[in-house]
């Protein structure tokens, strides 16, 4: 994030940056009060409860947040998208947070040559919560933006892990122990796992999948996502009601399989009680 950025962020969708200090050996941004809570503790209080055309108007914010900020001059990338760094207000607004944080963070962490340490100084291009990481900066993890290594189709990339998160309500690989086995199994073409019985529309998977595409080059714009977002949110209407259809006549089946069973049960014979 640069100097500038402050004065070129202005979106409904977007945490306004009220200021910034870089002088400090601890830098640090001071940015607008959201009042509300972050995405990823909204979804997992809703679990199962979020429908369809919710999880669709949620990611439509979000990428008409990231479409502005790719559409400055010169663009804003995020390098952090994440549902953590996703706030909805109370008015049901999603607002974008933490963009461009790692400009701040990556020189020192690039200075710092502990193994162990917190600071990942060897994947400084990397944010550390390096689950939502595109594979091109797993295979340049020390590079800058400048390089040309790191574009915009990086932050597509982490859209497309956030609507799995916002699916499946967990974060993507918590079952693979370590960074190391995460970054190899990106590289290697591995995406986060679709439970066998999760329910998903179709349409929405497709567009999931296209912006996690192994290659940058494959991923839609923000801007392309944003006119399919409003095309899914009539699919996903539908696609609800179906479901609720579909569940509605399961609870008639079942109550009428239960009526039915318990009027065929025979009469206990209670003449041996009697006097």
């Amino acid at each position: 994030m640069s100097q500038g950025t402050s004065s070129r962020q202005r979106h409904r969708n977007i945490v306004s940056i009220i200021g910034l200090c870089l002088e400090s050996r601890h830098p640090y941004v001071i940015s607008e009060y959201v009042d509300g809570q972050c995405v990823k503790d909204f979804i997992k209080r809703g679990g199962g409860l979020l429908n369809w055309p919710l999880r669709v108007k949620l990611l439509t914010q979000i990428a008409d947040g990231m479409a502005f900020l790719h559409s400055t001059k010169p663009p804003i990338l995020h390098r952090d998208l994440r549902c953590a760094n996703l706030f909805i207000t109370e008015r049901d607004i999603v607002k974008v947070a933490d963009f461009g944080l790692i400009h701040l963070t990556q020189p020192l962490r690039s200075a710092c040559r502990e193994e162990d340490c917190c600071c990942q100084g060897k994947y400084s291009a990397c944010p550390p919560s390096i689950s939502w990481t595109a594979p091109e900066v797993f295979a340049h993890p020390n590079s800058n933006e400048s390089d040309g290594f790191i574009t915009k189709a990086a932050d597509v990339y982490s859209f497309g892990i956030v609507m799995w998160e916002i699916v499946m309500c967990e974060d993507p690989f918590d079952e693979i122990g370590s960074t190391k086995e995460v970054i190899e199994h990106v590289l290697s073409g591995g995406r986060p796992e679709i439970a066998g019985n999760a329910v998903i529309l179709p349409q929405y998977k497709t567009l999931m999948q296209s912006c996690w595409d192994r290659d940058p080059e494959n991923r839609p714009t923000f801007k392309q996502i944003c006119v399919r977002m409003k095309e899914l949110l009539f699919q996903a209407r539908s696609f609800q009601k179906s479901i609720y259809n579909r569940r509605l006549k399961l609870q008639k089946d079942l109550s009428v399989k239960i009526s039915r069973d318990s009027t065929s049960e025979p009469l206990n014979n209670t003449s041996s009680e009697l006097p």
